[in-house]
This record gives structure tokens, sequence and C-alpha cells, in this order.
């Protein structure tokens, strides 16, 4: 096991843990359930992450990760649509791409304050 292998496991960790919390926040304020679409991602990051330790197959590391990117992109879809966000999910592949992944930083950390934001309203008109 290399370090790109750790931290590609810390990246997963930590990016569902914020899948997680995102979950949490809009079932606690009763506006959405995204749990079964988070537990779905979540199956799918840690098989993924078996090859690496297991096998080495980087096919079916990949094959999961395609996997896991897909829901991902339709959890986080579902997210701006929810929050009325205007924010762009191929701006965000375009970018991250051009900018060898600095942008999508900037994208969920914007995308965090315009859901925290979104909580906060919510939580006063209740």
């Amino acid at each position: 096991m290399d370090i790109s292998d750790i931290f590609i496991t810390l990246s997963v960790i930590f990016f569902n843990l914020l899948l997680y919390l995102y979950s949490f926040y809009l079932k606690k304020l009763k506006i959405a359930n995204l749990f079964s679409l988070f537990y779905a991602i979540l199956a799918i990051d840690l098989f993924s992450l078996l090859p690496l330790y297991l096998t080495n197959s980087y096919f079916t590391w990949a094959l999961a990760q395609f996997f896991s990117f897909i829901l991902t992109l339709f959890y986080v879809r579902l997210l701006i649509i929810i929050i009325s966000s205007k924010k762009s999910i191929l701006k965000m592949l375009l970018l991250s791409i051009i900018t060898l992944g600095i942008y999508s930083f900037y994208f969920f950390y914007s995308l965090s304050n315009e859901f925290k934001e979104f909580c906060l309203n919510k939580k006063a008109k209740i």
C-alpha cells in the first residue's frame, strides 16, 4: 500500500461524512430523505476501496469509482435542486478538470455555505 491509497481512502471517508451531514440535516428539517442514496454511495465507496487493499485490481476499483461518481453526481444534483442553488454540475466538472481538481474544493465549500444558509432559513421559518 502506498501513500496515494491512503489519500484516496481519507478523501472518500471525508466526502462521505459531508454527504451524511447533508442527509442528516435535510431529514431533520423534514425536507427530504436522501439516506437511501447516501447508503448506496457509501456501500459502493467501501467496495471500491477493497480491491486496493486486497487484490490491487484497478479495473474493479475504476468500475466501482465510476458508479460511485455517477451516484454522487445524482446526489449533488438533488441537493442543488432542493436548496434552489444556481450551481452547475457540468461547470464544476469542466473547471475541476481545468484546475486539476482545485475548483471542486471551492464548489463544495460554497455549496456547503449555501446549504447552511438554506437550513438556517428553513429553521427560522419553522
